[in-house]
């Protein structure tokens, strides 16, 4: 368990940079940026990644 979290430290912390990184949406969707809501769906992701 531990070890599979720490293999994805790295790509966690690259997709994030890109996920933050990226230009701000022109427009709002439900009062969340399109950034925001790519960071939630991958933060989902990778929890759901973490328990197996």
């Amino acid at each position: 368990m531990k070890k599979l979290i720490y293999s994805h430290q790295k790509s966690k912390s690259e997709v994030y940079d890109f996920v933050m990184n990226l230009p701000k949406a022109n427009y709002q969707k439900d009062g969340l940026t399109i950034q925001r809501q790519l960071r939630n769906e991958w933060l989902k992701n990778s929890c759901k990644l973490a328990e197996k």
